[in-house]
């Protein structure tokens, strides 16, 4: 019995930290060599009853992962590309310069709508920076219910305050693995990306649920942090070009205009003396992104939060 949980765990495991390109790849590899092999299935089934259930299970992941990818794809197509400025309209789960953090919770559960002009600014400023090869991971969004009232007067979305009237955005930064760009892993054991920590400096430290501590220092829910330094880095001269693309096309809607941006203070710092926001944000240059003062109750270590106003 502690041997088939087991495999069933292992396959669980490598659904959740495997990228979906490469699990979808391994399932239909799979699937073809199963399909020209019913005698071996059946034998398999006969006498390797684990294996057959781990495959049971794998199949169904892989069903299940389908459903939410063509959901999210649903909910793009229903919003459609012409209509009014404040429609709730959903990102696609992929798009020109950008993935979603998750096909179950964007796609399925709906997290990734937004008011359409917003959407449109932030997909204008994921396709520009796709001209350099640069993909970013689109998180957080907002509930197709949102209305465009007071946030008190409309419906929360679990985890979150702002995320209330089709106008937040949540993006995880940019990274480096090592000199080479990459997208921050967004899987169920990083909490969809969520729980990675960042230290001062930029470096991968571990993985938490980090609240305000002193000083806006990391303080870890319930003290529980998990050693994850795995050489990533955070990639502050892309994360100054995605803020001006974002506000480039911000300046050429007519109803969307980038309010704020919230990021960890020692980010705010580290950004700031990059390269490329000397270069894109240079006296003269009329550019200018407006930053919260204050420390955050949530960190912000591993995502930049916009805030626009209309």
């Amino acid at each position: 019995m502690m041997f088939k949980l087991a495999c069933l765990a292992l396959v669980l495991f490598v659904s959740a930290v495997t990228g979906p390109a490469a699990l979808l790849t391994v399932i239909a590899a799979v699937g073809f060599v199963v399909s020209k092999l019913p005698d071996q299935l059946e034998r398999l089934r006969a006498h390797h009853k684990t294996w057959f259930r781990s495959l049971q299970v794998l199949a169904a992941l892989t069903v299940f992962s389908f459903v939410c990818l063509g959901v999210g794809y649903a909910r793009f197509a229903v919003g459609g590309f012409e209509g009014r400025a404040n429609d709730k309209v959903a990102f696609a789960p992929y798009g020109e310069g950008y993935e979603s953090y998750s096909w179950f919770l964007g796609g399925l559960l709906g997290r990734q709508y937004a008011r359409r002009d917003v959407r449109d600014v932030v997909s204008a400023a994921f396709a520009e920076r796709a001209k350099d090869d640069r993909v970013h991971v689109l998180a957080e969004v907002g509930l197709r219910s949102a209305g465009d009232g007071s946030r008190r007067s409309e419906p929360s979305m679990w985890g979150h305050f702002s995320h209330k009237s089709g106008v937040a955005v949540d993006i995880h930064l940019p990274i480096l693995d090592g000199d080479e760009p990459e997208t921050l892993p967004s899987n169920l054991l990083t909490a969809w990306g969520y729980l990675w920590r960042f230290d001062a400096s930029g470096d991968s430290d571990a993985l938490a649920v980090d609240l305000r501590g002193k000083g806006c220092k990391h303080k870890p829910k319930l003290g529980v942090a998990v050693p994850a330094d795995l050489g990533y880095s955070i990639d502050f001269d892309e994360l100054a070009r995605l803020l001006a693309a974002i506000h480039d096309e911000a300046k050429k809607s007519k109803t969307a205009r980038l309010k704020r941006v919230i990021l960890w203070p020692p980010f705010r710092r580290a950004l700031k003396k990059s390269d490329a926001w000397k270069e894109l944000f240079a006296k003269g240059s009329g550019r200018s992104i407006r930053f919260t003062s204050s420390c955050a109750w949530f960190l912000h270590d591993e995502h930049i939060h916009l805030d626009f106003s209309v």
